[in-house]
């Protein structure tokens, strides 16, 4: 089941629907949301194409990429379109992949399920401008768009000891409040979640299976990286 929420007077609470697919949920929750927040838009949420991803060679800033994205209203215009979330940990402040990791796993993901039809990316490094002004405001306020437009989210921990021992940090990335909330959202509309694991040179895109929690999951991977030890 996917979930919208409404905010009321004196209200605050989980609605379960069908989960319709980011062209719909995105539009479902803006048309709710944005009595409350006007500045909620499908127009104000960029989407990088996943041809234009591969073409830069790396995670580019969103003044870089800017000519290439494209606004989710338009994207959704072709019936076929679908959207990536991808939900990571930066490698370091104001570094968000100095050794393109995290990248080359944007990539490898998609070169491993064609079969998820995937057109376009949002990624925060990408779609978000990294300058603070009035109109970077309204681009971040509607992270929340982006997250009910994605039709399937990708969460990528931050990489530790990449130049002995490489892994991916889970633990870390769920200490995060920004990974939290993108991670709720995602699990709370009922979309495909996959997360991302690194350890002993082994690559695993894990499915979050419905109905685990997040401890749960940690565990099993926990476990499968002392198998691999």
């Amino acid at each position: 089941a996917a979930a919208e929420f409404s905010l009321g007077q004196n209200d605050l609470r989980w609605e379960k629907l069908p989960f319709g697919g980011g062209r719909r949920d995105g539009r479902a929750f803006v048309q709710r949301a944005q009595q409350y927040v006007p500045e909620l838009s499908l127009d104000h949420v960029h989407l990088l194409p996943a041809g234009a991803l591969r073409q830069l060679g790396r995670l580019a800033k969103f003044e870089l990429c800017k000519k290439a994205l494209r606004s989710a209203r338009k994207v959704f215009r072709d019936r076929a379109a679908r959207v990536l979330f991808v939900s990571h940990r930066w490698q370091g402040e104001g570094r968000p992949d100095e050794h393109n990791l995290q990248y080359d796993t944007i990539l490898r993901f998609l070169d491993s399920r064609p079969d998820l039809g995937i057109t376009h990316i949002w990624i925060d490094y990408a779609c978000l401008p990294q300058r603070h002004t009035s109109a970077g405001a309204t681009l971040r306020r509607n992270v929340a768009t982006a997250l009910f437009a994605a039709d399937v989210f990708l969460v990528v921990p931050r990489f530790e000891d990449i130049a002995t021992a490489p892994h991916t940090d889970l633990a870390g990335y769920c200490a995060r409040a920004w990974c939290q909330a993108e991670l709720v959202v995602a699990r709370a509309r009922g979309a495909p979640v996959y997360l991302f694991c690194f350890h002993a040179h082994v690559v695993d895109f894990r499915r979050w299976a419905p109905g685990r929690g997040l401890a749960e999951v940690a565990r099993r991977v926990a476990r499968d990286y002392r198998e691999l030890a």
